[in-house]
């Protein structure tokens, strides 16, 4: 508070002056002093006291405001038929229920897909992702997919949206958070991981084909939110029954929309899933 400030100002900038006189007496100077430095204190006090009170009512306009903000994401999850632009080719439109309260039924393409109910609702991250062109086609460097990825999980899963002028610096950290790593051969047990975290609620960061022919070795990474209706174990998991946001343009879209696919590096098929770690402390905020 400013008027505080000028008053604790005024009051360290006080010189003392002489108290007694030759005499023994107290100077006038001094009485005028005492005086003045009451005064201050006195005003000091009452404003520290009223910006006390201005803080407690702000605590408490701010805690309103984030519980109807809470009602406002609660009841986006269960409204029906509210369309979500992606490409010129689907729509997709959120449809009614939701499986367990981890996943929510969407449509895509003409396609019933369940998508992570996440504490970001995943519909909505993808227009802020549009609208703040938040994506590799916007001026990123091709490199940064894989930690465009991993910060886009770290954001559904915190209920975040983070600024675009620190979104793929390395300054959210999302490489400590998203770490879970499953590398393999097998590609049914990256498949299996894949179902698992997704099931629950919880988006995956996987590397795929950059595009169909991949014979050079390019590579790319995206991040799964969803997959088909009709899967009910990993084996059903096929790109075309994959659904992803994917850096490169900022859209939901099926692994299979650009020809993408699970790939092998040489060194085995690749996912990251969100640390213990991290769900314990900042997701499911236990001790």
């Amino acid at each position: 508070d400013e008027n505080y400030e000028r008053i604790t100002k005024e009051l360290n900038s006080l010189a003392v002056p002489v108290q007694y006189d030759e005499e023994g007496n107290t100077t006038s100077t001094y009485i005028a002093y005492l005086d003045e430095k009451s005064k201050l204190e006195k005003e000091q006090k009452e404003s520290e006291e009223k910006c006390l009170k201005l803080q407690e009512s702000c605590n408490t306009i701010a805690n309103a405001i984030k519980a109807l903000d809470s009602s406002i994401v609660e009841l986006k999850t269960i409204e029906t038929n509210t369309s979500v632009s992606t490409d010129k080719n689907a729509t997709l439109t959120l449809v009614d229920g939701s499986s367990d309260g981890s996943l929510i039924k969407v449509q895509y393409g003409g396609t019933e897909f369940y998508v992570v109910n996440t504490k970001t609702n995943v519909l909505d991250y993808e227009q802020y992702i549009l609208n703040n062109k938040i994506y590799q086609n916007s001026g990123f460097k091709g490199n940064q997919c894989n930690l465009l990825s991993q910060n886009y999980a770290v954001d559904l899963l915190r209920g975040t949206m983070t600024n675009k002028s620190i979104f793929a610096t390395g300054k959210v950290s999302a490489a400590t958070r998203i770490n879970n790593r499953v590398l393999s051969d097998d590609k049914d047990e990256v498949l299996q991981y894949i179902y698992s975290e997704v099931n629950q609620g919880r988006p995956v960061v996987i590397q795929v084909t950059q595009k169909q022919t991949a014979s050079k070795g390019w590579r790319h990474f995206v991040t799964v939110v969803g997959f088909d209706s009709s899967v009910t174990n990993y084996n059903d998991l096929t790109p075309d029954k994959i659904l992803v946001l994917d850096c490169v343009d900022g859209k939901i879209q099926r692994l299979s929309d650009r020809n993408r696919r699970l790939y092998n590096q040489g060194k085995g098929f690749y996912a990251l899933g969100a640390s213990n770690d991290f769900l314990r402390k900042e997701v499911y905020s236990l001790a």
